[in-house]
């Protein structure tokens, strides 16, 4: 049995998600692929859809499923006309495929490039942002919580800055959602992205995104596939008009199913109070043989640390060598995020409220003796 505390990488499936995806290989073994489809359908077509917007509360029109949380981010804003030389503001938190799109984005427009100030805590600076808006923001990009700590970014507060104005805002809730409550309808963004593999512990391979008709409206199509629309005679025809146009036909519908059950498993607990992470964090900051990374920062789900005495590589191998899953982070993935804290390689260590204080204590004790 393995402690597992890398569910910013990627959670552990449930049981029944994984009897769900090995009956769905079976049937494709035994029946076929396409027909295995069409005895799914209900769930590919319609159930996933309806969950998924239960867990963000949207309507499932708004919903669009994706590879992976990057290709749903990048499929979306891709389309998006962005006014020449205007600004785009994006977080300290933010994801570094994020921060690459945005560079080539500000090339192809002329744009400017600009980084919300954080506070002490190192969360967005909202009196920054009240004081700086003007009409030549083009887009606000928030990372609601970065890949290599807990911090909780307040997208609520961003949401309300923003609403009324001409702005595309969007929120990659890779994450937190699944470990903290999403509402779109109070975040009032126009795109939020996330992820099957992480806090939903779900299987890799499915991404997803809500888009608000407001932004749906703004995108200009570069292509829809043949699922959502035909050609005749070179005219192009879309035939759906919600945020399936978005997708791509081929999907690993297996992973969609056991999506699927992942989604309702999380949207029937509502409970996101994760005090056993609480319990980690503080017994955590009494090792004396680690130094905790932001630790005057309010966190939750992800701690990030350093081992003393040897370095973050060897700390993590020899925990897995025990059981014990931590993860190897490295600052390039949240390149703003204080580097000069970070560093370049720190322990990650990760996990949802499902995580037995036993487990944790098995952690705790491995991680003293590193």
């Amino acid at each position: 049995m393995r402690v597992h505390m890398n569910t910013a990488g990627s959670g552990i499936i449930h049981d029944s998600t994984h009897e769900i995806m090995k009956n769905y290989l079976f049937s494709e073994f035994k029946i076929g692929s396409y027909e295995t489809e069409l005895k799914y359908e209900s769930i590919l077509n319609s159930e996933v859809y309806n969950n998924c917007a239960q867990l963000m509360n949207c309507d499932p029109e708004n919903v669009a499923l994706f590879t992976s949380a990057t290709d749903a981010w990048v499929s979306i804003i891709r389309m998006l006309r962005v006014k020449e030389k205007s600004e785009i503001w994006i977080s300290d938190s933010e994801y570094a495929a994020n921060v690459i799109y945005f560079s080539f984005l500000s090339n192809k427009y002329n744009l400017k490039l600009r980084r919300i100030p954080s506070i002490s805590n190192f969360t967005i600076d909202l009196e920054w942002m009240r004081n700086n808006l003007s009409d030549n923001v083009s887009i606000v990009s928030i990372t609601h919580m970065p890949s290599c700590c807990g911090i909780i970014n307040p997208i609520e507060e961003i949401g309300e800055l923003l609403k009324n104005k001409d702005i595309a805002y969007i929120v990659d809730a890779c994450q937190s959602i699944g470990q903290l409550p999403i509402d779109v309808k109070k975040i009032q963004c126009d795109l939020l992205t996330g992820a099957s593999r992480k806090f939903i512990s779900g299987p890799r391979g499915v991404g997803f995104a809500f888009v608000s008709k407001k932004l749906s409206s703004k995108l200009s199509y570069d292509f829809f596939d043949l699922h959502v629309g035909y050609t005749d005679n070179f005219n192009k025809c879309l035939t759906v008009n919600t945020a399936k146009s978005f997708e791509r036909s081929e999907r690993s519908l297996v992973s969609i199913c056991g999506f699927n059950n992942a989604l309702k498993i999380r949207i029937n607990d509502s409970d996101y109070n994760n005090e056993n992470f609480v319990f980690f964090l503080e017994e955590l900051k009494k090792i004396k043989s680690i130094k905790i990374l932001f630790p005057d920062s309010y966190i939750q789900g992800i701690a990030a640390f350093q081992f003393k005495n040897c370095s973050a590589s060897d700390g993590v191998k020899k925990l897995r060598d025990q059981g014990i899953n931590l993860w190897e982070g490295t600052a390039q993935h949240t390149p703003f995020l204080s580097p000069h804290i970070l560093h370049s390689k720190f322990v990650r260590a990760s996990f949802d409220k499902n995580l037995s204080i036993h487990d944790i204590e098995i952690a705790l004790n491995a991680i003293r003796k590193i």
